[in-house]
């Protein structure tokens, strides 16, 4: 693949940056020491995580040629989600849940892993952005203007319609007591299920081992961890609050990833910038997630790790004469994960994440059993609420097919949204860039406006199910902070939603119907 060239001064500005790179990595040797970290046994776990990633990447590809095989134009990450969903169910029918359950524990490693790292596996798309901007050709600000008015628009109505129909169908199973029944039920269920939310990618402050959405560890476990230090430290007699504090696991990580990171810019001159390409990004997204709080509620650790990446390989690619755009382009070159760039290394590694969620839906399955009516009525309707009314909006604003089956992915999951997104000819880079914004609506809005539509706390299964069909991971990851219960309907309505929402767009008819209202 070819890119674009420009005429610079290529040596001096690899010299210079290797340069700059070695200074910082002489100034933070004492970090190598942490290196070892990265690799540090964890009771097996690392093993095992290891062998369930190569598992289910392995799954996923098999699915992949199988379709292809047949023929079939369906997404392979939905068909391997939903079948080793369906699989485990057998499995415990067959076997029973005791021997489900193991295999489900002995891919749990896997599943954390490829769950906490997820954010860094949608960076490619937004770091090649600027691109795909381009490719779409002059957009005046009106046409912008109206994609932010559907966008914020579609966010409520979803919203809200969810709530709505999900609380109509609890309070008809439960007699139309209208009461929210059913919630100490639920809450003894999350409990015996202990089931992680289903993406997480947002919130995570610990090493990503292994949310953003929210690993199995706690959504701002980091700084948890600095604020007991730090009040330990406040308690303590003056001599104790003299000795240094120790270091979290945490910060030794970031740290060794620093030192990784200027190690690798030492040697691209003498190698290759793909390392240093693909230490900057992990290095950036840890960063991201080490921010304050309040910082991450405007800029999300995806955001960071994506603007931090795309500066670094413009600059790198002008130091090799590549033009911007072609320096992003050599980052991502979609040509799969062992033949392109280090964002490919990365996105190979999306589907199969979407294939692991099948396993968190396995382990959150009496949550899904006990509260089907409810999820399956809601979650169908904000998929199809999402697909045809934002659709229909896009078209009657004129906005372009292109733009419209971009939008249209807004209230899923960024892993499923960017399959539909290219089963519709939408753009993923952009994709990804909506539904992440969808998700700082429900994260910082979502609850204050379920409050004032009277779905409060007590009412946790439509306030759940509205929020993880509306609001994906990072709506769910802001739930759980408080309202774990709720959490967990939401991690499993987000799953539903994108389900039912990939499998519409695979649906030849539906994408007939869509087309005709984009007036494409």
């Amino acid at each position: 693949m070819s890119h674009a060239r420009v005429h610079v001064p290529t040596v001096r500005l690899q010299v210079a940056l290797a340069a700059v790179a070695a200074t910082v990595l002489v100034q933070n040797r004492h970090a190598i020491k942490y290196i070892p970290v990265l690799l540090q046994p964890n009771k097996g776990n690392t093993r095992k995580m290891l062998i369930g990633i190569g598992i289910i990447y392995a799954y996923e590809q098999a699915c992949a040629k199988a379709l292809q095989k047949l023929g079939l134009a369906l997404p392979s990450s939905l068909i391997s989600m939903i079948s080793i969903f369906v699989l485990l169910n057998a499995y415990a029918a067959a076997a029973g849940d005791a021997a489900a359950d193991a295999v489900a524990e002995y891919l749990r490693p896997a599943v954390d892993h490829l769950g906490k790292w997820m954010p860094l596996y949608l960076t490619p798309p937004l770091v090649t952005l600027p691109n795909a901007v381009a490719d779409l050709g002059p957009c005046g600000a009106a046409m912008w203007a109206k994609l932010g008015g559907i966008h914020v628009v579609g966010w409520l109505a979803t919203l809200s319609s969810t709530a709505a129909i999900a609380a109509a169908v609890e309070d008809a199973c439960a007699g139309g007591s209208g009461s929210g029944s059913s919630s100490s039920a639920t809450a003894k269920r999350h409990e015996e299920d202990a089931a992680p939310p289903a993406e997480q990618p947002q919130r995570e402050q610990a090493p990503l081992d292994g949310a953003p959405p929210a690993a199995a560890a706690a959504p701002a476990e980091g700084e948890a961890a600095a604020a007991d230090a730090a009040a330990a430290a406040a308690a303590a007699p003056p001599a104790a609050t003299a000795a240094p504090r120790a270091k979290t696991k945490e910060e030794k990580f970031r740290e060794a990833w620093g030192v990784i990171t200027a190690a690798s810019f030492v040697i691209a001159p003498f190698y290759s910038s793909s390392p240093a390409m693909f230490s900057t990004t992990v290095a950036a997204l840890l960063k991201g997630n080490a921010l304050p709080a309040r910082t991450k509620a405007v800029v999300h650790p995806l955001v960071t790790c994506s603007v931090v990446t795309a500066v670094v390989a413009a600059v790198l690619g002008r130091s090799e004469g590549l033009t911007t755009s072609g320096a992003l382009a050599a980052y991502f070159t979609k040509r799969g994960i062992a033949c392109g760039g280090a964002g490919d290394a990365f996105f190979g590694l999306l589907s199969a994440c979407c294939c692991a969620l099948g396993v968190r839906m396995y382990v959150s399955r009496r949550t899904l059993f006990d509260n089907a009516a409810p999820l399956l009525a809601s979650s169908l309707l904000a998929a199809s609420l999402s697909l045809f009314g934002t659709t229909a909006a896009c078209g009657a604003a004129r906005v372009t097919p292109k733009l419209t089956f971009t939008l249209a992915q807004r209230s899923v999951m960024s892993s499923l949204g960017i399959s539909a997104s290219q089963i519709l000819g939408g753009n993923a880079g952009m994709a990804v860039a909506s539904i992440l914004l969808t998700g700082i609506y429900g994260a910082s809005f979502g609850k204050t406006l379920l409050d004032k539509m009277g779905y409060t706390k007590d009412r946790i299964i439509p306030r759940g199910i509205a929020t993880g069909a509306s609001a994906h991971s990072i709506g769910t990851a802001a739930l759980l902070e408080d309202e774990p219960d709720a959490g967990a309907i939401s991690s499993v309505s987000l799953c539903l939603t994108g389900v039912f929402h990939t499998a519409l767009c695979s649906i030849p008819a539906v994408q007939f119907a869509l087309r005709k209202l984009a007036r494409a």
